[in-house]
């Protein structure tokens, strides 16, 4: 089988000059039903917090 590069490989991809990843810190909230995340997510942002909406 022939060596072959795959797009999105590190062969493939040039290495930045400088490592630009930030470590970024969360919680996760488990909600009830969807009213309640609306609820969550609403005092939340009241206190001041970058929140995200997510539904798995």
């Amino acid at each position: 089988m022939p060596d072959r590069q795959v797009p999105g490989s590190a062969d493939v991809l040039a290495k930045p000059e400088h490592d630009q990843y930030r470590e970024k810190h969360g919680v996760v909230v488990v909600c009830r039903d969807t009213r309640h995340q609306e609820q969550v997510y609403t005092r939340l942002r009241a206190m001041g917090l970058r929140c995200r909406v997510v539904s798995v």
